[in-house]
């Protein structure tokens, strides 16, 4: 293998791996609270991004080793391609959907965008750099990551984006519907907050698996007579987009308690 050849592959090598280090290193780090969330997103970013850039050189070092007809050199730039497509594809994919117009750039969904479930047990867990609990005062930004959306309320862009979700009208009584509702969140993994049947309310966190970024969900149980409305609402603590996690998290909830 030529001195240029192996330069090339150390350096992809190199980037790769720092990369494959990073990308991980920043979720656990995170979940442990070793650092804020803003430094581990960074990490993330810039973890894959060094990742990317191991990916393109790794190709430049496939072409040239082929050039060159090493095969030893091939066979590193090709690891090298492996590592830092399997590391920069998940994260930089987030991002290009967080900037794309497949996902609004809000983070509070909820089946009553007029009278939304309101937090009550969580509201004091979610700490002073979490976002508004307040759902009439969810407007989002004008700037460019919310696009043409700019200025609008949460509840318009929902409407927009995720029309099925909807209350749902349960044909039993509060009381059963409210156990139902229990058990299909306990289904979920959620940790149960608060479950106060006299009330009709049930709060939960859900956590996630990588950097233990939580966000909270409020059932709301109503008597309405022969039936039972069922409202639900999940918000992110932390985030402008959820890249559309809120909305699958109501859809399984939901997909959950009816199966019940």
């Amino acid at each position: 293998m030529g001195v240029w050849t192996r330069r090339i592959v150390r350096l992809a090598m190199v980037l790769a791996i720092i990369g494959g280090i990073a990308v991980p290193l920043a979720a656990l780090g995170t979940r442990l609270e070793l650092w804020p969330v803003t430094f581990g997103l960074g990490m993330l970013l810039g973890g894959a991004l060094v990742a990317a850039a191991g990916l393109a050189v790794g190709t430049i070092s496939c072409l040239w080793s082929m050039a060159t007809r090493s095969g030893q050199g091939l066979r590193m730039g090709m690891i090298a391609v492996v590592i830092g497509a399997a590391v920069a594809f998940v994260p930089l994919s987030k991002v290009l959907d967080a900037r794309s117009n497949n996902y609004p750039a809000i983070h509070d969904i909820t089946t009553d965008t007029e009278h939304a479930p309101e937090f009550i047990a969580i509201a004091p867990l979610r700490g002073e750099d979490a976002n508004s609990i307040d759902y009439d005062d969810k407007f989002l930004p004008k700037n460019g990551l919310a696009g043409e959306n700019g200025g609008k309320h949460f509840s318009e862009v929902q409407a927009e984006f995720y029309p099925d979700i909807q209350p749902v009208l349960v044909q039993r009584p509060i009381n059963q519907a409210f156990d139902q509702a229990l058990s299909a969140a306990k289904a979920q993994g959620w940790e149960i907050v608060a479950a106060v049947p006299e009330d009709g309310r049930i709060e939960a966190t859900d956590t996630t698996f990588w950097f233990g970024f939580k966000d909270d969900v409020v059932i709301r149980l109503e008597d309405k007579g022969a039936l039972t409305q069922l409202d639900i609402r999940s918000s992110s603590r932390v985030g402008m987009s959820d890249v559309g996690k809120n909305a699958d998290r109501i859809r399984t909830f939901l997909s959950a308690f009816n199966a019940q």
